[in-house]
């Protein structure tokens, strides 16, 4: 029986009771695995030979039906899939049992703490029936735990956990030392995730027969190098503690701890939100006291003590001063800070306090005006020391640091150019948090005595040479400060010009995610014409437009890639440009090849939605070869097939998992891409961009130049190809030229109006770009 108090008896079931696993999920999980060997044309895997992302996915699959969706049929399935077989075991059980315990609760959606333990609780005791080397080491048990901890809202449930599995910790040590051991690894598993480690460790606590306090500390150092989750471990002992002055105790000795020096602020700050009955302003008095830091009250450790308190405050309480209050408090009983000091003292009292380091940084700056009254160059580094400070937690936090920071010494920066010098110093001293960065900016901007579109474009253009790695991050804030109905194209194009052709593409790229989330339904615009308006904004930038193209297709919603083909692609020049700035048509593969690599590795996007999207790429791609080089133009058959073949390029021969977030391969979206190229050639006539039908059909003719280099760049999936233009040409005498599967759910809306075609319906292959929106796809 599990070692748990009466409180939480109710979580966790008896070992005799745990979830075994049954034939009907074993058959369920083959019958997925055996679905995924046909779309791969490969022989059936066993549990014990599948790919990991296989079994995953086979998890993940299963429990988004009504079989597997309940507790006890998610803690079936995942301890089916990790069963031995044969006195056989998968070697790579321990990594893939966090993996499948996140498929498994990403597919159900429980979130209950109890369910989530008693599923857990049935994971790590996989073939506990059976040899040791067939289970779950300590280290695959300490992960699952640490994975859970990421996704539940029941850190005390897995608490009850951590004692009974802990017992395998290797060693002669006490039974307490191997539960500190096992909760340490399973909390750095759990990594910057640390909502539930609070509960978790109140929870371990009831099982520790020490010192509690003791115990809390050595597991705090241990995870110190995560400092909120060293401030949780403390937390987590504040709310086993029975009354105030206890938690004031506890919170004092991790003060005290050397080892825990760095994570005071977040110690404070877990703490401080168990008081009650004791005032911000005694809270902090008993943590600087003799008590407290006593001779280690630095004025670092003090701002750290300040910034735990303040990050507890209500709202109400900001408002009334409450900010201000704490820090007079903090630096009680000392000389004034320093002009260095001053700097240190508000990094390490910003830290963790959101939007409230604006109140913070404001305070400090009151400070300064005894210390160092018209010194503004302290100023800038009080505003940097904060932005620091929040970087981890809150970088919008930085929008209201420099509003505040400005407000605070009006006098100092009440002209545009001082306000600007700000700006690239707050932006240049942040250089590794970008957004951070940008949202500085941003703050600053709303402090200009104009508001618009130059004023914010003219700063950009002044700040970004000084922080080119926050490029994006500075366009994209700046650009959201226009209205919703603005014209983000040109803001873009006025940014771009003023700066280098190295960082130009992030501009765009920038901008061109504000444009596309824009509310606006009366000047809507597209990620496609942000990027074309950029390429064009220069002649430097014009032999850019591929890498332009390339920046914003990483950035934006997948939905938006293929319309950047059709805006960018219409750039593109003949062998004889109108102009010679512009690229040549002939490296349009160059282009097709970019949007493709992003379409395929963009994160949270369904295998499904990736092949949909190739072949929209590929169908805009060929309405501007066919628009840029003529229906009579010889090279026109070979450009077409220079795109079709680099939107391949990108895709793997080895056939891969067809679901979930996986990239998709070759097999997948050879048949999309050839069907949409031959699509949108047979519709052609229609649209205006052919002459006639028999313009279309010479085209993909069976056997042309066309199709055997498309079937050339499939490789072994050549009869794709085959399919798809065999399809096409079977549907040339029907409404619109448009093939229509004889299977229903493979066709879906396909429109080419948003390029000037007129041309829609259902139909089996895409004819130009629709943003139909997926929903994304866990991270397995």
């Amino acid at each position: 029986m599990n070692q748990i108090d009466s409180r939480n008896s109710h979580l966790i079931e008896p070992l005799e009771a745990r979830i075994a696993p049954s034939q009907a999920a074993f058959l369920a999980l083959n019958g997925q695995l055996h679905a995924f060997a046909l779309d791969k044309n490969t022989a059936d895997p066993t549990l014990l030979t599948a790919k990991a992302d296989d079994v995953v996915y086979a998890v993940f699959q299963l429990t988004k039906t009504a079989s597997f969706d309940q507790r006890d049929e998610v803690a079936d399935l995942v301890v089916t899939a990790l069963e031995a077989l044969n006195g056989k075991v998968r070697a790579d059980k321990d990594k893939l049992a966090p993996r499948i315990l996140n498929a498994a609760l990403s597919g159900s959606g429980i979130t209950d703490g109890g369910d989530i333990a008693l599923i857990v609780d049935s994971l790590t005791r996989v073939n506990h029936l059976a040899l040791a080397k067939l289970q779950l080491t300590v280290a695959g048990k300490e992960a699952v735990i640490g994975q859970a901890l990421k996704i539940t809202n029941g850190g005390s449930a897995l608490g009850a956990l951590a004692y009974d599995l802990s017992s395998a910790v290797a060693g002669s040590g006490t039974r307490d030392a191997k539960l500190q051991t096992f909760v340490i690894a399973a909390v750095k598993a759990a990594g910057t995730a640390t909502g539930q480690i609070s509960g978790f460790i109140d929870r371990v606590l009831n099982n520790v027969t020490g010192d509690r306090d003791v115990f809390a500390l050595r597991v705090a150092e241990g995870v110190v190098t995560i400092p909120n989750a060293s401030g949780e471990v403390i937390g987590g002992r504040a709310v086993d503690d029975d009354t105030q002055p206890e938690i004031i105790t506890t919170t004092q000795l991790a003060m005290k701890d050397t080892k825990l020096v760095k994570a005071i602020a977040a110690v404070v700050h877990a703490t401080a939100g168990q008081l009650v009955a004791t005032t911000p302003e005694q809270f902090t008095t008993a943590l600087i006291g003799a008590n407290g830091l006593g001779t280690k009250a630095t004025a670092v450790n003090r701002g750290a003590v300040a910034s735990g308190v303040i990050a507890n405050l209500d709202a109400m309480e900001v408002m009334n001063g409450k900010v201000a209050s704490v820090i007079d408090t903090a630096l009680n009983g000392r000389p004034p800070l320093t002009k260095a000091e001053l700097s240190t003292f508000a990094g390490a009292a910003s830290q963790n306090t959101g939007n409230y380091a604006g109140d913070v940084v404001a305070k400090v700056v009151n400070i300064a005006g005894t210390v160092a009254p018209m010194d503004i160059t302290v100023r800038k580094n009080i505003g940097i020391a904060a932005l620091k400070a929040i970087a981890p937690t809150t970088p919008e936090a930085g929008s209201t640091i420099a509003q505040k920071l400005i407000d605070a010494s009006d006098a100092l920066f009440a002209g545009e150019a001082a306000k600007t010098d700000l700006a690239k110093a707050l932006a240049k001293g942040v250089p590794t948090s970008l957004s951070t960065a940008g949202f500085a900016v941003a703050g600053v901007a709303l402090k200009m005595a104009m508001q618009d579109a130059a004023t914010y474009a003219t700063l950009g253009k002044a700040v970004i040479p000084l922080a080119t790695k926050a490029t994006f991050n500075i366009a994209k804030e700046l650009s959201a400060l226009l209205p919703a109905d603005s014209d983000y194209k040109s803001f873009a194009a006025l940014i771009a010009t003023g700066v280098s052709t190295a960082v130009a593409p992030n501009v765009a790229a920038g901008v061109a995610v504000t444009a596309t989330t824009s509310a606006s339904t009366s000047f809507p615009q597209t990620a496609g014409e942000v990027a074309a308006a950029v390429a064009r904004a220069s002649t430097a930038l014009k032999s850019k437009a591929a890498t332009i193209a390339g920046a914003v297709a990483l950035a934006v919603d997948v939905e938006q890639i293929a319309d950047i083909g059709a805006k960018v692609g219409a750039l593109y020049q003949r062998s004889i440009p109108a102009d010679v700035n512009l690229p040549k048509f002939s490296a349009i593969g160059t282009l097709a090849t970019s949007l493709a690599k992003a379409i395929n590795t963009k994160p949270l996007t369904g295998t499904a939605n990736r092949v949909d999207e190739l072949g929209e790429l590929a169908a805009e791609l060929t309405r501007q070869a066919i628009a840029r080089l003529g229906p009579t133009d010889p090279k026109l058959a070979s450009t077409i097939a220079a795109i079709g073949s680099a939107a391949m390029k990108g895709l793997s021969v080895a056939l891969l998992i067809n679901g979930g977030g996986f990239a998709a391969d070759l097999n997948d979206a050879a048949r999309d891409i050839a069907g949409a190229i031959a699509q949108t050639i047979s519709i052609g006539a229609r649209e205006g961009t052919l002459t006639n039908d028999g313009q279309a059909d010479a085209l993909i003719i069976a056997g042309g130049s066309l199709e055997l280099a498309l079937k050339k760049a499939a490789a072994k999936f050549a009869s794709e190809v085959t399919t798809a233009f065999s399809d096409v040409r079977g549907a040339t005498g029907a409404t619109n030229r448009l093939y229509i599967d004889p299977v229903a759910t493979k066709n879906e809306p396909v429109s080419n109006a948003n390029t000037g075609g007129s041309i829609s319906g259902n139909a089996r292959y895409e004819i130009g770009s629709v943003h139909d929106s997926q929903t994304p796809i866990a991270t397995l």
